[in-house]
């Protein structure tokens, strides 16, 4: 293959194009090493070399420092290691690596995210928090129905109630504006509409 371009990212890292559309990083000293400059040919020998002994080895210590400083899903690992363009077999065999340690655990993490806002945030927005996070819809509903046998389930109409005695102190001189607010907010916190109305009747009528 040959190399299209070799552009300066940093003072010392410079972001290797071939004419395969493939892109890599390399440091200077790198670049040096291999004797790799533009319109130049890079042979597959070469490559084999920079991609096994630079490229999979950075991207599987940039991988465990990652994890090292908190929990990520699958897909925002991957996500984080495309950007640092180790080159996307690099990056598997990266995602591979430390999900045979079991480092990285999508289960796990559904699990300990689950436990942790339980009682603190709606099934539906913890739901849509962890689909964003790239969790399968499945994975998430059977890991809280194993955290509902565990601990039983959580009334939402109980969390509704708190939020509207934070948010609404005098509840007699709440008016219609002020209400249809409240409820707007709890319709974004992921509640269902049927027990947003069925603690406003109560929580509005007993104070009228």
């Amino acid at each position: 293959m040959r190399i299209v371009e070799i552009v300066p990212v940093t003072k010392t890292k410079y972001r290797v194009v071939t004419d395969e559309q493939l892109a890599f990083m390399l440091y200077k000293g790198e670049l040096s090493r291999y004797r790799l400059k533009e319109n130049g040919e890079l042979s597959a020998e070469i490559f084999q070399e920079i991609f096994r002994e630079i490229l999979v080895k950075r991207a599987k210590l940039r991988a465990m420092h990652l994890l090292t400083r908190m929990d990520y899903t699958e897909a925002e690992l991957e996500k984080k290691l495309m950007k640092g363009e180790y080159t996307p077999q690099a990056v598997k065999i990266a995602m591979d690596y430390v999900r045979s340690y079991h480092y990285l655990d999508d289960e796990r993490y559904v699990a300990r995210y689950l436990s942790a806002y339980q009682g603190r945030k709606s099934r539906r927005q913890m739901q849509f928090e962890l689909e964003r996070k790239g969790i399968p819809r499945e994975m998430i509903q059977r890991r809280q129905e194993a955290l509902d046998d565990e601990e039983g389930c959580v009334d939402e109409t109980d969390m509704i109630r708190q939020l509207l005695e934070k948010r609404c102190k005098h509840p007699k001189e709440a008016d219609e504006k002020e209400k249809r607010r409240h409820y707007g907010y709890l319709l974004r916190k992921g509640f269902s509409s049927s027990e947003i109305q069925s603690v406003f009747r109560e929580y509005f009528s007993q104070r009228e």
